[in-house]
């Protein structure tokens, strides 16, 4: 089939589409961040894939078009979309066409509002280095994997095992039959708990074999069918039948205890240990021991901007991190405090939408986990399309936040860079966080150039600006 992704950039269609090319289909995309200058290595990975890119003003679409596959953030109106509308070509969006691979495939499934990615790659991770050959359509790229050909987001294995996350945010998990489905947590973030709930135990209802969180109160709370026969994991030796003990966390490695097995994992994030032992559970029904899995995890380095490290500039280090909803901030700015004495943070806000949604719990977060000494910049809300309504700016979210946290700005994303790197002291860990905008990257790396600059210009200059 000659198929044509559009959003081919974005972190669910990337490694989908690789995916498709490596079955044999034709595979062409567009993407407005393509149109729009941006520098990526995604781009660069996807044609050296034999991807071929087009402008996404309907260039790409033609009648040997057999297919269009689109992401959420592409509207109807938008050119691609118009063009295979009036050619009469089927248009299916992202999570239908990955539903279509899945549900032909013995599958397992992650979903949670958060941990999905990181649980999706440690059961990959586990199964490929054990032998099983397992497939993977991931959102972010597992960096044992990074030099592999789908970048580490995409695996392809020949044993029919795929592994993917299930997203609840456009509600597309129920679409999933999963021969295992594992909940990670759920917490209040696109929807309404209650509405969350539902999802989710209409997606334990789809599942062959349910793996749960026993220490998230609302996962507890949700309703799953055959709980008894469900496996659990967490920090309740009652409740738990992958328990999670002795629990200490250094800069770059986590170290804990499953039901008395040691594992000591060099990736940084506490919460990385109830990722684990999910993907334990999953190893498990495959026939993995926990020492099995200690081993194998004892190599597992986690994945792109999941607290990566870009560099250190002297004595100050340069976080990346996919944080943007309130829990994951919590998490990321817990696990950052040991690089430095101060934090320097510049986030991005994710969608009008979500940032509308979860404005206090935002606010909430920052106050919460900053010290006044910390410096928190907010940059403009990134739009990746779509009907949203632009009810919430980030100045208005910087107006809020300050209330709580003085030393709150807004800087423009053009700026970002320079005025978060001007920022930086001896001794600061320098984070940047935010979802989705394959730029952030690009611009965590300009940072650190940036204080690389200012140093270099202290020390031979002697200048103090």
């Amino acid at each position: 089939m000659n198929i044509h992704c559009i959003g081919i950039a974005g972190s669910g269609m990337f490694p989908l589409s690789l995916y498709l090319a490596h079955q044999g289909h034709t595979v062409t995309g567009s993407d407005r961040f393509l149109d729009s200058g941006v520098s990526s290595d995604t781009f660069s990975l996807l044609q050296a894939r034999g991807i071929t890119l087009f402008p996404q003003d309907g260039s790409g679409i033609t009648g040997s078009t057999d297919e269009v596959i689109y992401s959420a953030a592409v509207e109807e109106d938008v050119p691609d979309r118009a063009k295979a509308c009036s050619l009469g070509i089927p248009c299916l969006p992202r999570p239908k066409k990955l539903a279509h691979i899945f549900n032909t495939s013995r599958g397992i499934a992650v979903a949670g509002s958060s941990g999905k990615s990181t649980t999706s790659g440690m059961i990959a991770f586990l199964l490929h280095e054990a032998g099983y050959s397992p497939s993977l359509i991931n959102g972010a790229a597992i960096l044992n994997y990074a030099d592999t050909e789908g970048g580490g987001a995409f695996l392809i294995g020949d044993s029919g095992l795929l592994c993917i996350e299930a997203d609840e945010s456009d509600g597309s998990l129920i679409h999933y039959m999963p021969e295992i489905g594992i909940v990670c947590n759920i917490s209040r973030d696109h929807r309404e708990i209650p509405e969350l709930q539902s999802l989710f135990t209409e997606f334990a209802c789809n599942c062959t074999k349910i793996i749960v969180n026993s220490s998230c109160a609302r996962t507890a709370e949700t309703p799953i069918p055959d709980m008894n026969d469900a496996l659990s994991f967490g920090t309740d030796r009652d409740r738990s039948d992958f328990c999670i003990t002795g629990l200490s966390g250094e800069l770059m490695r986590i170290s804990f205890n499953i039901n008395e097995c040691p594992f000591s994992i060099p990736v940084p994030g506490l919460y990385n240990a109830e990722n684990a032992a999910a993907a334990c559970a999953a190893a498990s029904l495959h026939g993995l021991s926990l020492q099995d899995c200690a081993d194998i995890l004892s190599r597992f380095r986690g994945l792109e901007r999941r607290m990566n490290i870009v560099g250190k500039a002297g004595d100050i280090t340069v976080i990346d991190d996919f944080a943007h909803n309130p829990a994951k901030i919590t998490a990321a700015l817990r696990t950052a405090r040991p690089f430095g004495g101060r934090l320097v943070v510049l986030y991005q806000p994710h969608g009008y939408g979500p940032t509308q949604f979860v404005k206090n719990e935002l606010i909430q977060a920052f106050s919460d986990m900053l010290t006044p000494d910390d410096i928190l910049f907010i940059t403009d809300i990134f739009y990746a399309g779509g009907t949203a309504e632009k009810t919430v700016t980030a100045q208005d979210l910087v107006h809020e936040t300050a209330s709580e946290h003085a030393s709150t700005f807004y800087v423009p994303r053009d700026s970002a860079a320079s005025e978060t790197a001007s920022a930086a002291m001896p001794g600061d860990a320098v984070i940047i966080m935010g979802a989705r905008d394959i730029s952030l990257p690009a611009l965590a790396r300009d940072i650190l150039e940036e204080i690389r600059k200012r140093q270099d210009k202290k020390y031979w200059t002697g200048s103090q600006d």
